[in-house]
């Protein structure tokens, strides 16, 4: 049980977390609470307990990441994780469990506010009248669950947001909904329109870009207000258990690790799938820091002409160390950089010392000097002051360089004095320092892109230090003698500053030492805890926690590679295999066919044991179906019985009409997990749905008005397939979410109501050409005899 206090004395909520999956404990976006590192625990209401009833999630902050992940692997420690087959595999606890995510970006919006007709789709140009000075923002549903929300932006119905979303650990998918609203200042917010996109139907692994419609809350009318343009891929995976990935391990140890990286994207052009899996391979190994030095040791050739562009371009060297010290400097970067650079975005400081750009001349353009040398020195205070929170993982590379460029290149006896600094000045500042200055929103130090004016303050700010960090103090304008002064009364600190970052330090390694006694035996008890938990727990379950302090999922890793290395070799393979010079990269490629071999296998055991299962159901219960009982003559209908019996009950205002949307956030299982635990997705291969686009239409859910089959064998056949569905009942539907207006608090995010059934009107539907083509009466046949017998049976 975990159970949340009030200011120590008053217990706020009871949780029972045995009661949990591991996808309802989950990391939240940042722009939920505009702060990093919270948790969301998503219970339903039966695992918990409060003197105010809800059915809210439960939200935590924790100071840092590290803390974190200590939770999160302690809470799931208690969890259930996701997976299939637990009664076929007892001894390794399943068949195989799964991960799911989704990368989302939100690119821009187009003709927000101005209504068109679904036929004018795609028109960029607009009359200059009919634009509407807005300011809107965007608020992304999850499977009904608000849990990302974009900055406001101003401009005629066209904002601009580039901004990035992730959505981890994820519970079977259901639908991803962005609600656009119009924002004012003396009102509550107006909502615009809504896109609704069914996540089942998006290929995996495959980014998906384009311009989805934004649809007017009256859907009846079919008026279109709008467009945005995102960019996205769904992810989902199957994770089988980690002793079956040796082979994969074993042949990735032909070569160096992150080499594989470059292997495959000269072939397939896939860095960025692949880079993130192989440096969390290689971190859960502990050979990451060798692998890395490897590379160093390679591209320091100590030739004459190489020191002017030494770790200048983009080499494998270069980006892999970049992304490694994004991982372990997350921590270091708010120390050295989060303070200064939030009050620069957030008092929108603007410094301008271009005469030309300014168009001004003489005393302003003194003053945006000195301001331009004022930043530059809190910027420079602040890098300087925590030098000694550097990691060690990163302080082992820049050593490592640092003594690699002093014994390649001879700077003791030659005129290369400045090169050590040089080399790791070329990766703390170039690569980590000076990216965050310039695109603050991409690390997460402030929500959204910065406005012009303050962009252009922190490009200024970030040429002067990185001068600084190259230990060059020549100013070429004669009017900023306040930074060439700036320049040369900091040279001699940022020498001691690379050479203090480039030293061994005391820390043991686990990230602990910096912290107070108390912290870290807390920390510390907290991990042993988990330990303890996973070690008796089958496998499956056992390899479901993350590893700490790393928080590295390594089957996880290693299915995705699998899956990865398999789509792009598939075609290819046969007729590489046994060619010279590639018998390496064939091997990898041939265990990893190998593992996918067993992946299907097992899905099939898994299905044709859940067949089984429900034939012996079905067996049994017909028996006692086909045995006399009382029923009516005139069974009720399903429209009239859903009309009788259905509450009224508030509508949530962000969402669109109830009939629609009780259907549209129905969860399914994967298609890629077939069993007998919920019904089939409307994309599978057995369903008759025709659906090509991932969006989901207003009326493509309502069903036809037929009348249903009388016949006893139509009857029977009706009953014998909800038999078969019966016993294993779809996720239920999350209560629909109301909209509140945004607050700073936790406790008044969102309210939520109990879900209204969905009611039957007695008036005629109409359809357009598109509703017609989409519909698929079949199924929708199937399901109104199912309501009908069921009806049937209760008499």
């Amino acid at each position: 049980m975990l159970k949340i206090y009030l200011e120590e004395t008053t217990l706020y909520q009871t949780i029972s977390i045995n009661q949990l999956h591991h996808t309802d404990i989950r990391p939240i976006h940042r722009s939920l609470f505009d702060r990093k590192d919270c948790l969301g625990i998503f219970c339903n209401p039966e695992a918990t307990y409060s003197f105010t009833p809800t059915s809210d999630p439960l939200y935590l902050a924790f100071s840092d990441s590290n803390v974190m992940n200590i939770w999160i692997a302690l809470l799931r420690s208690y969890a259930s994780p996701e997976v299939y087959g637990r009664w076929i595999y007892p001894s390794e606890g399943g068949l195989y469990r799964m991960w799911r995510q989704i990368e989302m970006f939100c690119v821009q919006g187009r003709n927000l506010g101005t209504s068109r007709l679904p036929e004018e789709l795609g028109e960029t140009e607009s009359k200059q009248e009919d634009l509407v000075d807005i300011d809107v923002y965007c608020e992304i549903f999850v499977n009904g669950y608000l849990s990302g929300r974009t900055t406001t932006k101003k401009g005629l119905g066209s904002p601009d947001w580039q901004e990035k979303f992730e959505f981890l650990d994820l519970p079977p998918f259901g639908t991803l909904e962005i609600i656009v609203w119009r924002d004012k200042k003396l009102t509550k917010p107006v909502m615009i329109g809504s896109t609704v996109m069914a996540l089942m139907n998006f290929r995996r692994r495959d980014f998906v870009e384009g311009w989805f419609p934004v649809v007017s809350p009256q859907h009846h009318a079919g008026i279109v207000v709008g467009e945005i343009r995102l960019k996205m891929r769904v992810d989902e995976e199957i994770i089988l258990p980690r002793k079956l990935y040796n082979g994969v391990l074993q042949a990735m140890q032909a070569m160096n690790c992150l080499d594989w990286i470059t292997e495959l994207d000269s072939r397939y052009k896939i860095r960025q799938i692949v880079q993130e899996h192989f440096l969390a391979i290689a971190r859960s190994q502990n050979t990451v820091e060798k692998d890395i030095m490897d590379l160093a040791d390679r591209e320091v050739d100590g030739t004459p002409q190489s020191h002017t562009t030494l770790f200048r371009g983009s080499t494998n060297l270069t980006r892999t160390l970049e992304a490694y010290m994004s991982i372990h400097g997350g921590v270091f970067l708010e120390a050295s950089l989060g303070g200064v650079l939030r009050r620069i975005c957030s008092d929108r400081v603007a410094i301008e010392t271009d005469p030309i750009r300014s168009r001004k001349t003489g005393r302003n353009i003194e003053k945006n000097v000195e301001l331009l040398a004022h930043w530059c020195q809190e910027f420079w205070r602040s890098i300087y002051d925590a030098r000694k929170q550097c990691p060690e993982e990163m302080r082992e590379i820049f050593v490592h360089i640092r003594s690699l460029i002093e014994s390649r290149y001879q700077v003791h006896t030659s005129h290369h004095a400045d090169l050590p600094w040089q080399g790791v000045s070329a990766f703390l500042f170039l690569r980590f320092f000076i990216p965050t200055i310039l695109h603050p929103h991409l690390y997460g130090f402030w929500p959204g892109m910065t406005d012009e004016p303050v962009q252009r303050t922190l490009t200024q700010i970030a040429k002067v230090l990185l001068s600084l960090a190259n230990l060059n103090v020549v100013v070429h304008d004669q009017d900023s003698r306040a930074v060439k002064d700036f320049l040369i009364n900091s040279c001699p600190k940022m020498i001691k500053y690379l050479d203090s970052v480039s030293l061994k330090s005391s820390d043991s390694g686990d990230g602990l030492r910096s912290l107070p006694s108390s912290h870290r035996h807390d920390r510390k008890r907290l991990m042993n805890v988990v330990k303890h938990r996973v070690h008796s727990a089958p496998t499956l379950n056992r390899e479901a926690i993350p590893v700490l302090p790393q928080m590295i999922d390594l089957p996880k890793h290693l299915a995705v590679v699998t899956s990865i290395v398999v789509r792009y070799t598939r075609r290819t393979l046969p007729a590489r295999t046994g060619a010279p010079g590639e018998r390496v990269f064939d091997e990898f490629c041939q265990k990893c066919l190998e593992v996918e071999e067993q992946a299907l296998i097992r899905v099939s055991q898994l299905a044709s044991h859940g067949k089984t299962r429900r034939k012996l159901s079905v067996t049994a219960n017909l028996t006692f179906l086909r045995s006399p009982i009382d029923s009516p003559t005139s069974p009720t209908s399903p429209n009239q019985r859903e009309h009788n019996h259905s509450p009224q009950g508030e509508e949530r205002d962000t969402s669109i009409p109830l009939d629609s949307r009780m259907t549209r956030r129905k969860s399914y299982r994967p298609s890629s997990a077939p069993g007998d635990v919920s019904p089939r997705p409307p994309d599978s291969p057995s369903s008759n749905s025709q659906i090509s686009s991932p969006v989901v239409h207003p009326t493509m859910s309502r069903a036809h008005s037929q009348e249903l089959p009388r016949h006893p064998e139509a009857s029977l056949l009706a009953i014998e397939r909800s038999v078969i569905r019966e016993g294993s009942q779809p996720r239920p539907i999350r209560p629909s979410l109301r909209y509140h207006p945004r607050s700073n608090s936790a406790d008044s995010a969102f309210i939520r109501n109990d879900p209204p059934l969905p009611s039957s009107s007695s008036a005629p539907l109409t359809y357009n050409k598109a509703d017609l083509l989409l519909a698929d009466s079949e199924e929708d046949a199937g399901r109104r005899k199912k309501g009908l017998l069921r009806g049937f049976l209760r008499k």
